[in-house]
């Protein structure tokens, strides 16, 4: 109960809630992305107003502000703080005609950049970690407008547009691609996957894992291409026939992986032989883990559940449990996709075009690597979502002190431990 009557009065101090957004604007100093920018992004014809590159960062710190559509940099504006970060930022209207102005050049170039900075930000959080273990997968992002270019009805009759993500396994994303609704999964999977190979070092060991959906010649060939190692889901009209042709070879054995909602299951292996792969390949071998059925229906005359995993690796690299359980953990990338949607508003995109939409997506994108690496800062080796990074890291209240071309920030002397804090770890 208040026993005090609050009321309102205005005040003359500058305050701002976005002091956090002080770590990112080092951030990006530091993984020199502000000057990377500008050389990617063109320069415009009229020389008034924020450039192209400013129009870009005005986006990328209202992402990480918490904005959630094109009209949100309107109230973000109001703050003085982002008002100064962003350099007078532009208004909804202009944002979205810098949107439409997206070359197909540009974005394929912010795909490649993308791949690297994730791998920047990696190395200076884990560098002693020398395996990098990528995983793909594709979802639908609802929307609700008729007349927007590339939405359709999607197998799951949904109307939607489609997005192909690449995550590795801390997090950060090396490849994201908006596309037209009703767009197979796998579509795009091997160029996305090229451009990745392309713009990382060649001195890591790079692991792959993907549902069904990626069980296909050319992202094999791809992957043993550029020696990554690989666990993928199969398809049931391709593991059934092989497990009919190839039983009698599969030594089943009992295993503690809990499967099919039971821990009584049992694993085998058996070789896959596939013509025309890459680096003199023959075959792949295919993991299978079953377990019994409680109960037949009418017909049944199959007694257990099957769930089959292709790899390239031999049973001595990676026996056939250490398998299975290496593409369990493909799941992660399912609550990345989640973390991304949720926090980003990734549910739905603001602009009528597709390209726009693209360019919106990609800038956010960059946002959410920048914050993933805020998370594990904050939460070391697991990260957290991007809400508790807004929460921890960016929302902290302070009074803003301009004079002598500087600005100051004054905060609680409890609060001002705290940015100090947040300050060591974000630059250590």
């Amino acid at each position: 109960m208040i026993k005090n009557t609050i009321e309102f009065e205005t005040t003359r101090k500058d305050l701002t809630h976005l002091s956090g957004l002080v770590f990112f604007q080092k951030l990006v100093k530091s993984t020199s992305l502000d000057s990377i920018i500008g050389q990617i992004i063109p320069s415009k014809k009229r020389l008034r107003g924020q450039s192209n590159k400013e129009k870009f960062f005005t986006a990328l710190y209202s992402f990480i502000a918490g904005a959630d559509c094109i009209e949100d940099i309107e109230m973000l504006k109001h703050d003085p703080l982002f008002n100064e970060i962003a350099n007078k930022p532009c208004s909804a209207v202009t944002m979205e005609r810098f949107l439409k102005s997206f070359k197909l050049k540009t974005y394929e170039k912010l795909q490649n950049e993308l791949a690297r900075l994730a791998y920047r930000l990696r190395e200076k959080l884990y560098p002693d970690n020398n395996a990098l273990i990528l995983s793909m997968d594709s979802t639908p992002h609802q929307q609700y407008g008729k007349y927007m270019e590339g939405v359709d009805w999607n197998y799951k009759n949904m109307w939607c547009l489609d997005s192909q993500n690449c995550f590795d396994q801390f997090g950060f994303c090396y490849g994201w691609h908006l596309r037209e609704g009703n767009t197979y999964s796998a579509n795009g999977a091997v160029e996305m996957l090229t451009r990745i190979f392309n713009n990382i070092p060649k001195n890591k060991d790079v692991f792959f894992r993907a549902d069904s959906a990626y069980g296909n010649k050319g992202i094999y060939n791809s992957l043993l291409t550029n020696r990554a190692h690989f666990a993928i889901c199969l398809k049931e009209n391709v593991w059934k026939p092989l497990l009919r042709d190839y039983e009698s070879k599969v030594k089943w054995k009992k295993t503690d992986i809990y499967f099919f909602d039971s821990n009584k299951c049992e694993i085998g292996s058996c070789l896959y032989p596939l013509k025309d792969l890459a680096m003199g390949r023959t075959f792949l071998r295919v993991v299978f883990i079953r377990a019994k059925k409680k109960r037949l229906g009418p017909g049944d005359k199959e007694y257990y559940h099957h769930y089959a995993v292709v790899t390239d690796m031999s049973d001595k690299q990676m026996n056939d449990e250490r398998v299975i359980k290496f593409y369990k953990k493909r799941a992660n990338v399912e609550n990345q996709i989640k973390d991304l949607k949720n926090g980003m508003d990734f549910k739905h995109f603001p602009c009528q075009k597709l390209n726009a939409n693209r360019a919106w997506g990609m800038i956010a994108i960059y946002a959410y690597n920048l914050m993933r690496f805020g998370a594990h800062k904050l939460h070391r080796k697991k990260g957290c979502f991007l809400k508790t990074v807004r929460r921890e890291m960016i929302f902290i209240a302070s009074e803003i002190r301009k004079g002598q071309r500087k600005i100051k920030l004054r905060f609680t002397n409890h609060m001002y431990q705290e940015v100090e804090r947040l300050e060591i770890m974000m630059t250590s």
